[in-house]
């Protein structure tokens, strides 16, 4: 409806607190959008004279003249006639019944307001209408041939209309073979076409000036949702920003444009297993698994998701609360992440689309963590050899491997070099540090490959998707290596006029990473050589020099480690096999009931081999000390034979998946639609792993020796007696599902829905009752467009939605079971078979459960210049695995079970601006998300903070705080005596670290903060201006902390690393307290007094920071060169990735997402890729 007013916009004085600076002045534009004055004059008659004018422009001269409101369907009142009007002081009455003659409209009047409507035919005329029409048929996709699902279409100049179904078709009975019908759906351009039977397949194209109405059809892995009508809160991501950064994952291309998705740092390389760690909407569970649920093609991922090519991907939807997760029930507490693959379209010609990119990236920076300088580090080993402290070591039986400096030394003291002689050869060591030739010989700058084609098209009655991918990435660690070869298919057949369709899908995925890096650090000391002058590999002890030289009196196998050699000689690769076989059967049983079947067979199966040649320092070593020499004979007997070994394991895993479902979707007297789903679905997997090792492994052959694995072999060095290591293990589970589920929405007059959903899951896995074997889980929801409604007066504000659901969702740990398990171990001192205990029974165990209230806003504003949406959620989760305490007469010390319970609340704010859109266009998308959690109820307490402190890859959370906090002994100062780190027992402040460490007293334990930002978004800036276009991302994390690495001298000198730069600057005399913070040295050492240090409050820091995540350069060669024969579109583009800082709260040179530590000091790497993409 519209309505005209005559006086001008006036804004109140007013603010909102700043939830970021960032977001100021966004919020005031919306502030000054959402209030209006109007008032109007009254005229008691009207004089008009006017020809050939449309009514509209007649109907706003009387609200001139008279005052009065009027109210109406602005496109339907286009479509009147023409008006020849003269009137003079006539009556309002006279005046609008001459202004309706011969039109098909009829007003009424209340109060000071004109409500114009269209007449209804009447009972004769819709019957003649009937029966002298035709019906009409089609199907409306977008430019990738998905389907369009809600989209309008409606004779024009008439009420008369229709949407499409799930699968975008649609039918309209009745209709007059001359007129024409509009086709529009939100965010696309709207088209006029002549009526026919059939009008087969109708493409749409996207509108290019309205960024926040792409995409509008939400994808749920059971049903696809028009954003008109949803209720629950969702986020879609197209082909276009999925495909604006380039990465080998499809997690990495979500990061930084989706409204409640956070992607947590980790350092990982494609060769290497290591875990994604992503989060939507913060935590909902405590110690079970907290990644969200991964769909691909209506089915749950089980495999690696680095393993699913991008390119192959259309669509990504994040299923963030109750009403839009729940349906996928048991699963879908922690969010769900649902990818679509990309499919054909009907009627369309074989279109061919070649994508390639090249990435190279930074060589990984091992000077980002600071440390000890080897001129310092070889004063320390000076002074501690003086103080007596290698005597031990040099002493020691087993020979440990003692460095350069210090063996210089022992040669010195027993005279077999002259003082100056070692001076000179110690102060030769000074200038050396190993970072160089590490970074040299050890790291690459990697290049990464991928590449791309695929095919698609369709006829009539049968659409198709062929693809194939390939990526080639090299390892930032010499000898890593990850390829990854990817096929992927769909084929729709459409029978029965499109009643029935069948679709038929592929996928394979083979990937092989080599990991052949040496994983050592290098930290035996900071002065390491790894080649001599003319570049040949030298040795690295890992025993005394003199005793490998010369024991076994050159019997035994060479002893010396080169780590370079080793780089050649090693072999270590994984290969996996992931493949998808799947059919869908849809019939249309009418035009508003749909039945279909969707089954799915996944499996993976993956093979890892690790060999160890005889030349590799890992088999010669086993194989030394596993010998003996009889000097008589001179005979040497071997335990573990000469030749290879291999370690290697075979896992993967089987999985059966169908679903049945059944869809209604009607609309009648044209104003009420409701559509829902009903349908049960099964689910099988069964997961194998086998692992084994053999030894005298002949490559060339396959061949092994047997080796005794039961009885004990004295070691070569120690003399003590041990058993070969034996690797060799064997697991087996089975999870089997059955759920039942609904959904449902009712939508009236296209401004009320109302939605449902109800699920009941069952597995194996849960209680022994039935009652905790099966998960009921629910949703209701409920959205209003207010900007629908005939009172609704604020016109600059065009689009207002409000929306509001609550529901259940639920989570599962596959690590407890309702049963007693155990694991075989190795067997006893009589040879007898053991057995540890997994998991104590517990007959009652029942899934997590989350319940989320989540209520929205959506809007636009100036004609959709600004647009957006706003939402606020709260859950709690009840029902959560916990630890619990067991009486010690049990056996156990504690178990896992349904004992916590957790809170949280929160914000997702999404804000689209269109700043500029001519020949320069501009658009901003600002993103501003907000996670609080907090654990209200945990059994299980420990006795000492030290295990809330030093105790690391564990969670033991405290009550009224979140899930992940960082705690810390309070820092008092440093001793202005003799320099050691001070803390408090009881208030008092103290040096007696046992104490401290082991205080029962929970007010000595000081919390510091968040581990993971409560506060975090973006901002994306895009422009385009003729065939370039230009883009650029912000990230920025606020609110949470992290524990800076600083000097450990037990580790230090002990050689488990080389020691902070910190070192610098330690205290050394009195009054260095006021300058520093870093403890003296103290011999003898105190592994304590480090402990409480590095665990301290000072080393604490905000972790606040605003990043440029990436930079984004394309150009369009096909619009700037018209005409290339046989190609459609080329792109071009120019992407660097992970730049860098542009601000951060703390003043140390750290990146609070990149905290380094032994195994990774690197800090963030930089990627620079080229990207080209070709359509024919």
């Amino acid at each position: 409806m519209y309505t005209f007013y005559t006086q001008k916009w006036s804004v109140p004085y007013g603010y909102l607190y700043k939830i970021l600076l960032i977001m100021r002045l966004t919020t005031v534009i919306l502030i000054a959008s959402l209030m209006q004055v109007s008032a109007s004059s009254i005229a008691q008659k009207i004089t008009l004279s006017e020809k050939n004018a449309s009514l509209e422009i007649i109907l706003q001269k009387i609200r001139v003249q008279t005052g009065y409101d009027f109210l109406f369907d602005v496109q339907a009142i286009r479509q009147a006639k023409p008006i020849d009007i003269h009137v003079k002081n006539a009556s309002l009455e006279a005046t609008l019944n001459t202004c309706f003659e011969g039109q098909n409209f009829s007003y009424t009047i209340n109060d000071k307001s004109v409500v114009v409507r269209q007449k209804d035919p009447t009972f004769l005329e819709r019957l003649a209408d009937r029966w002298a029409g035709i019906d009409v048929r089609g199907r409306i996709v977008d430019e990738q041939g998905a389907p369009l699902v809600g989209a309008s279409v409606k004779v024009k100049g008439t009420d008369k209309m229709t949407r499409t179904n799930e699968n975008g078709s649609f039918t309209l009975i009745g209709v007059d073979e001359k007129v024409v019908l509009e086709i529009s759906f939100i965010g696309y351009r709207t088209i006029e076409l002549k009526v026919a039977k059939e009008l087969g397949v109708i493409s749409l194209r996207l509108l290019t000036s309205d960024l926040s109405e792409v995409n509008v059809t939400y994808s749920t892995g059971y049903q696809n949702i028009p954003k008109e009508r949803a209720t629950g809160s969702f986020v879609q991501l197209n082909n276009d920003q999925i495909n604006r950064v380039v990465s080998t994952d499809i997690i990495d291309r979500i990061n930084g444009i989706a409204s409640g998705f956070q992607l947590l740092p980790s350092l990982r390389d494609y060769s290497e297993a290591n875990p994604i760690n992503i989060q939507v909407r913060g935590l909902s569970t405590i110690q079970a698994n907290s990644l969200p649920l991964i769909i691909l093609d209506n089915f749950p991922y089980e495999g690696d998701i680095k393993s699913i090519n991008p390119s192959d991907i259309a669509n990504i939807t994040i299923l963030k609360d109750a009403a839009a997760a729940s349906i996928w029930g048991a699963r879908s507490g922690n969010g769900v992440i649902v990818l679509t693959s990309k499919k054909g379209r009907n009627s369309q010609p074989p279109q061919v689309n070649i994508f390639s990119n090249i990435t190279l990236k930074d060589i990984p920076d091992l000077y980002y963590l600071p440390r000890i300088s080897s001129s310092d580090y070889i004063d320390l080993e000076l002074d501690l050899y003086e103080r007596g402290y290698y005597a031990t070591a040099i002493g020691d039986l087993n020979r440990p491997a003692l460095s350069p400096v210090v063996e210089t030394l022992v040669s010195r003291s027993a005279g077999q070099i002259t003082s100056t002689e070692a001076n000179n050869r110690i102060n030769g060591y000074r200038s050396i540090d190993s970072r160089d030739e590490i970074t040299d010989l050890f790291y690459n700058r990697p290049l990464i490959q991928q590449y791309s084609a695929n095919i698609n098209g369709g006829s009539g009655n049968q659409k198709y998707f062929f693809s194939l991918g390939f990526d080639d990435n090299m390892g930032s660690n010499k000898g890593n290596n990850y390829k990854r070869m990817s096929i992927n298919a769909n084929h729709t057949y459409s029978l029965i006029k499109d009643k029935l369709n069948i679709t038929t899908r592929i996928g394979f995925v083979n990937s092989k990473s080599v990991n052949n890096a040496i994983q050592s650090q290098f930290t035996d000391y900071p002065y390491l050589q790894f080649t001599d002058a003319n570049g040949n590999a030298m040795r690295i002890d890992r025993l005394r020099r003199g005793y490998i030289d010369t024991a076994g009196n050159g019997k035994l196998l060479d002893w010396t480690y080169k780590p370079l050699d080793e780089l050649n000689y090693a072999d270590n690769t994984r290969d996996a096999l992931n493949s998808r076989l799947g059919m869908d059967i849809d019939f249309n049983v009418t035009k508003s009931v749909n039945f279909s079947v969707k089954y799915l067979y996944d499996r993976l199966a993956t093979e890892s081999r690790n060999y160890y040649s005889q030349q590799t320092y890992f088999a010669r070593d086993y194989i030394n000390q596993y010998s003996s020499i009889n000097y008589t004979t001179g005979v040497v007997t071997r335990a573990i034979p000469l030749g290879g070994m291999l370690d290697y394991s075979n896992s993967g895993y089987d999985s059966h998946n169908i679903r049945t479902q059944m869809g209604y979707d009607n609309i009648w007297s044209k104003k009420h639609q409701l559509s829902g789903i009903i349908g049960a679905e099964l689910r099988d997997l069964n997961a194998k792993g086998l692992r084994n090792n053999v030894y005298g492994y002949d490559k060339d052959y396959g061949s092994s020796i047997p080796v005794d694995f039961v009885n004990g072999y004295k070691n070569y060095i120690t003399k003590a007696n041990s058993v070969i290591p034996n690797n060799q293990s064997f697991t087996e589970s089975n999870d089997r599902f059955v759920s039942l589920f609904a959904n449902a929405s009712y939508s009236y007059a296209g401004k009320y829905t109302l939605s449902a959903s109800a699920r009941k899951d069952g597995s194996n896995q849960f209680g022994v009752s039935t009652n905790n074997k099966y998960s009921p889980l629910w949703s209701i929801g409920s959205s209003w467009e207010i900007s629908r409604e005939s009172f609704y007066k604020l016109s600059r504000i065009e689009y207002l939605k409000l929306r509001a659901t609550y529901g259940y969702q639920g989570n599962v740990d596959k690590s407890v079971a309702a049963l007693l398990t155990t694991r075989l171990s190795v067997n006893n001192t009589w040879g007898n078979p053991t057995s540890m205990i997994n998991n104590v029974p517990n007959e009652f165990l029942r899934w997590e459960k989350t319940g989320m209230f989540n209520v929205g806003l959506d809007f636009s504003v100036l004609n959709r210049t600004v647009s957006g949406s706003i939402e606020f959620y709260d859950k709690r989760g009840t029902d959560l695995i916990g630890l619990e305490s067991l009486a010690p007469s049990v056996g156990q010390v504690s178990y896992k079970g349904n004992t916590a319970n957790m809170k949280g609340n929160g914000v997702d704010v999404q804000l689209n601006s269109i700043n500029f859109n001519k020949s320069l266009k501009w658009h901003t998308s600002l993103l501003f998300s907000y996670n609080n959690d907090k654990i209200t109820s945990y059994k299980s307490k420990q006795t000492s903070i030290r295990n809330y402190i030093t105790i690391s890859g564990s969670t033991n959370p405290i009550e009224g705080n979140p899930v992940n906090s960082l705690y810390s002994y309070d820092f008092a100062g440093l001793d202005p005596a003799n320099g050691n780190p001070l803390g408090y027992i009881k208030g008092v402040k103290s040096s007696d670290y046992v104490s401290m460490l082991n205080s029962t007293n929970f007010d000595d334990l000081k919390y510091q903060g968040r581990l993971i930002a409560p506060y975090f978004g973006s901002i994306l800036n895009s422009f385009k201006g003729g065939d370039f276009d230009f883009s650029f991302n912000i990230i920025y994390k606020f609110g949470h902390v992290f524990r800076r690495p600083s000097l450990n001298y037990n580790n230090l000198v002990s050689g488990i690393d080389f020691g902070n730069g910190d070192y610098e600057n330690r205290w050394k005399s009195p009054g260095d307290e006021m300058l520093t913070n870093v403890p003296s040295f103290v011999y003898p050492l105190n592994a304590n007094r480090d402990l409480f240090y590095n665990n301290s409050s000072i080393l604490t820091e905000k972790a606040d920071h605003i990043r440029l995540q990436d930079i984004k350069i394309g150009y369009s060669l096909i619009n700037h060169q018209k005409k290339i024969k046989g190609i459609k579109d080329v792109n071009i583009s120019i992407i660097a990735s992970n730049i860098g800082i542009l601000w951060k709260a703390t003043k140390y040179d750290i990146d609070p997402e990149y905290i380094p530590t032994l195994r990774n000091p690197f800090g963030p790497i930089r990627t620079y890729s080229a990207s080209i993409k070709v359509q024919f």
